[in-house]
């Protein structure tokens, strides 16, 4: 800083700087020699920044004049502490504070680096740009259950500030685990076209709110499970109306939180696509204008298809009288199929 003077007789010569003297020391020479006065600084620094006073005095009078000075440099420091907001098994949000110093121009972006501390290694980069505007951000690509430790670092357009690191690491894990086993499938309601059934919640959430059920379904003719929600579904009933007439099915549940799904219920029962109330029905398509005929000695065997539901009670009379069973006389029902007499002589 170079400036031109006049006074008569010589003016004391004074620089101050935001409010301190300015001398002569290692790295700034300030002189005053024949109305000519100069502060030479080498190795400027971001702290030399401020306002310069310069005052001249004598006997018959004094003046000063004023400038601001600023020194550009890379941004100082990221205010701490830096903080997890957040951590999953893939990913941690990061926060932290603006620096106090921008070093003269904008802050153009921050960078976060990331240490693997399990399997070593130095700094690698984490997230190679954040928005200015923000002092937060996510970390992604992380492998689970390995520890990690994390800096960030302002940039402007001078180079890039020295890193604010953690306090302490972090394994990258959910903070909570996968739900319990719901309870089985009870079955509500059946009908030709529909089941219907409900579960008990897990005893256990896993730390985490329960998002929804997965629900899947096997038919009892094919031992693959299928799921037949798409998402998780929020109630603990449901009407399953794809199903087929006389079809068996069984059904299983698996409990959603934040942290995935969890282990799935034991299978409920067999549900069948029927009625669970319905008058009985024979169907006597079979007999009806017919004689049966054997002969002695020989078995008679009577099936008759039938339906009701729940399943009705059968009673089969001769001549007006209740046949009981017997070692020679026996019934079986095959529901949904037929009642089968047998009579044996």
């Amino acid at each position: 800083m170079d400036i031109n003077y006049i006074g008569a007789p010589d003016p004391e010569v004074v620089w101050k700087s935001n409010g301190r003297l300015v001398k002569t020391d290692e790295r700034t020479t300030v002189t005053a020699i024949s109305n000519h006065t100069v502060v030479h600084t080498v190795s400027t620094k971001r702290g030399d920044s401020g306002e310069y006073v310069l005052r001249l005095s004598n006997e018959f009078g004094a003046d000063e004049g004023s400038f601001t000075l600023t020194v550009l440099d890379r941004p100082g420091p990221c205010e701490g502490p830096l903080t997890y907001e957040e951590v999953t098994a893939q990913s941690v949000t990061l926060s932290w504070r603006r620096p106090l110093d921008d070093g003269g121009s904008e802050i153009t972006s921050y960078v976060i680096e990331k240490r693997d501390l399990t399997h070593g290694g130095g700094w690698v980069p984490a997230v190679n740009y954040v928005d200015p505007r923000n002092t937060h951000a996510v970390v992604p690509r992380l492998t689970e259950g390995t520890q990690y430790e994390f800096r960030v670092m302002a940039e402007n357009l001078q180079g890039r500030s020295d890193p604010l690191t953690t306090d302490k690491p972090i394994i990258a894990k959910n903070q909570f685990d996968v739900p319990g086993k719901p309870g089985t499938p009870e079955v509500m309601d059946t009908d030709r076209d529909h089941i219907k059934f409900r579960w008990s919640p897990p005893i256990s959430n896993g730390g985490s709110a329960i998002i929804g059920y997965e629900i899947e379904r096997r038919d009892v003719k094919n031992p693959r499970w299928v799921k037949i929600t798409k998402e998780p579904w929020r109630f603990t009933e449901y009407n399953d109306e794809k199903v087929s007439d006389g079809h068996q099915y069984e059904y299983r549940v698996t409990a959603v939180n934040a942290a995935g799904p969890g282990k799935p219920s034991d299978a409920s029962n067999v549900f069948t696509a029927r009625p669970m109330k319905e008058p009985p029905k024979l169907n006597l398509d079979g007999l009806q204008g017919k004689r049966i005929k054997v002969r002695a000695g020989e078995p008679i065997n009577i099936d008759i298809p039938l339906s009701g539901a729940p399943i009705p009670e059968i009673k089969w009379t001769k001549d007006g009288k209740s046949l009981a069973k017997s070692n020679r006389i026996s019934v079986r029902i095959h529901f949904f199929a037929c009642h089968t007499l047998s009579y044996c002589y």
